[in-house]
């Protein structure tokens, strides 16, 4: 983990989300899944540090704050918490966000095209026409409603959605732990992020097979499996 000063260059919207261009150290860019905290550096009455995840194709963007602007000094922290795997192996890989947006799973979709596999999109409804988030043409993006035939078709999983949300996924699609290890699946637990790891303050608690875990430093992004209990 390392500290920098990097600037906000650019403010575009990607998809439903504004996101934002940061310049910073190589050596601070999160891979897919982890994620960066920043502060303005010329406003110190921001006392939270905000997470930026790696966002889009270009994987060079990240959500951001409404009332930054461009030329935002930003006072950096990360590489955090631990990202997405993608085996090598991986040739059939389904991507879905469930109540979420699918900006953050984005970056995983170029490395699995990347490794030569095929990728499939789920989301909870299709963009509006004129919504574009550049994705390439090789890339099939479907509603929810065909999740399970994704699941059936993929040989990976990746999930981004609400800490919330997660079970009542599991219930709906009644997925189970045993399909859940077969697919390699890891899921984004999309929850506030205050401490950064710094304070174990637990808000970013979720369950786990035995216990909690801490999503700031144990996720963002877990094995799907060890966050399903006791699920045959």
């Amino acid at each position: 983990m390392g500290q920098a000063e990097g600037r906000l260059v650019e403010i575009k919207l990607e998809g439903e989300t504004v996101a934002g261009r940061i310049a910073c150290p190589d050596a601070l860019r999160p891979a897919p899944g982890q994620y960066l905290v920043a502060n303005r550096v010329d406003d110190p009455t921001e006392a939270l540090a905000y997470p930026l995840f790696p966002t889009g194709m270009a994987a060079d963007l990240s959500p951001i704050p409404d009332h930054w602007a461009p030329g935002a000094r930003l006072a950096l922290r990360g590489p955090l918490g631990h990202g997405f795997h993608l085996p090598s192996t991986s040739r059939r890989v389904c991507l879905a966000a469930y109540q979420c947006g699918l900006a953050r799973l984005l970056p995983l979709a170029v490395q699995a095209l990347e490794h030569g596999a095929e990728v499939t999109l789920v989301m909870d409804a299709l963009p509006p026409v004129g919504m574009t988030y550049h994705l390439p043409a090789v890339v099939e993006v479907v509603p929810f409603e065909a999740f399970p035939e994704a699941l059936a078709w993929a040989d990976s999983l990746a999930l981004d959605t609400p800490a919330g949300s997660l079970e009542g996924l599991l219930t709906r699609f009644r997925l189970e732990k045993r399909q859940a290890q077969a697919l390699n699946a890891q899921v984004l637990v999309d929850t506030p992020l205050p401490c950064s790891g710094l304070a174990d303050c637990g808000v970013c608690a979720v369950p786990a097979s035995r216990s909690w875990a801490l999503a700031c430093k144990d996720g963002p992004v877990f094995d799907l499996a060890a966050l399903m209990g006791e699920r045959s």
